[in-house]
């Protein structure tokens, strides 16, 4: 994804920043990293989907004795939320009128 955007940025803007003097290090970090952050983003974001995917295959695709961690946390706080739950439901029908 990286290489065809820098691909895609002007010589001429390389070119200034040469004459000014800049090395290439100096370009690289004044010109291609700010240029590059909506690319950055973009690429966490794609992370961050491959990352759920993999957790929701893990919730529905294992035994309880394959899970990882987080659907072990994820199942643990299903079982507490739940436990809370009916307390409450059981305290309001309970509860003298």
């Amino acid at each position: 994804m990286f290489r065809n955007f820098y691909i895609s940025v002007p010589n001429e803007v390389l070119e200034a920043a040469k004459i000014d003097g800049t090395g290439f290090f100096g370009i690289y970090r004044t010109i291609m990293v700010p240029l590059s952050l909506t690319g950055f983003v973009v690429v966490g974001i794609w992370q961050f989907t491959n990352i759920w995917n993999e957790f929701l295959f893990a919730v529905t695709l294992t035994t309880q004795n394959q899970q990882p961690i987080m659907v072990a946390l994820q199942d643990l706080l299903k079982a507490n939320q739940l436990t809370s739950f009916s307390e409450n439901f059981l305290r309001i029908l309970s509860k003298p009128q």
